[in-house]
């Protein structure tokens, strides 16, 4: 792995992370800077997201239900990622585990993977498309 591949390498893991908990305890400004503005959310038992606005509406209405970011008592843990960088986009996979209740007794409600796109831009990587395969 070069040095640049192994610099993308970090970096996509970083935002993988970093999306994780712009998700459970981020401000909707946080999530949405991980985004591409054409990105593309696909998540088990839910319409398919598409674009900023779907995207700021969704992760919105998750905080005002309560069900994700800050107080919603949610996190996100993620396994070890298979990251492929090719120039200027990338994939990964990521196996997670979703966790509610962690103010008390933390509750596993969903687990798989994570199929992710990606794309170099002049903000850095940010993420094109996920797909969420529930196991």
């Amino acid at each position: 792995m070069s040095s640049d591949t192994a610099s993308d390498d970090a970096q996509i893991r970083n935002l993988l992370a970093g999306f994780a908990i712009a998700t459970d305890v981020g401000a909707v400004d946080d999530y949405m800077a991980l985004l591409a503005d054409d990105a593309v959310l696909e998540l088990a038992g839910r319409p398919a997201r598409h674009g900023a606005d779907e995207l700021r509406a969704g992760a919105e209405a998750g905080r005002s239900s309560g069900s994700l970011g800050p107080g919603s008592h949610t996190i996100h843990l993620l396994g070890a990622s298979v990251v492929t960088v090719d120039g200027d986009s990338a994939s990964a996979v990521t196996p997670f585990v979703f966790f509610g209740g962690t103010d008390n007794i933390p509750t596993p409600s969903v687990a798989g993977h994570y199929h992710d796109s990606f794309r170099r831009t002049d903000r850095g990587w940010k993420i094109t498309h996920r797909r969420m395969q529930r196991h």
